[in-house]
């Protein structure tokens, strides 16, 4: 089960002792990152950020069809989130998001694939990251 909504230390340990008074493995859960989980007063409404699924591939009478995945709440339209394929880019010392066929020549990719359809296809170091990170 994918639990995401009002999560903090303390909900995570209620909802896992009352399921598993119930009987249920704490194994059969997972934990969103809810608005709380991190720092108080500070969340992921706060800078407009969230993580969402923007694009698919698809089998179709055995072809691949591409995808594009959005939402587009009813209850606030600055929800909406992107669509379609999208990478982060550092364009003229900025960082955005685009879509893939949007990128220009000079732009240089932040992002890279790390895992994909079960495999490691990047394998980085911590020190590495960090060194990274001091680049921006």
């Amino acid at each position: 089960m994918l639990w995401g909504d009002g999560i903090n230390p303390t909900t995570i340990e209620n909802i896992l002792k009352t399921f598993i008074e119930k009987g249920y493995a704490a194994e059969n859960f997972v934990f969103g990152s809810g608005t709380q989980l991190g720092q108080t007063g500070i969340d992921r409404d706060t800078f407009s950020f969230a993580m969402k699924c923007s694009y698919i591939e698809r089998m179709v009478n055995e072809e691949k069809v591409s995808v594009e995945v959005f939402k587009n709440p009813i209850t606030d339209n600055k929800k909406q989130s992107k669509k379609g394929k999208v990478i982060t880019v550092k364009r003229d010392d900025e960082i955005i998001c685009i879509k893939e066929s949007k990128k220009q020549p000079n732009d240089i990719e932040i992002l890279k694939v790390v895992f994909e359809n079960g495999k490691v296809k990047n394998e980085i170091t911590l020190d590495k990251i960090r060194e990274n990170i001091d680049k921006f």
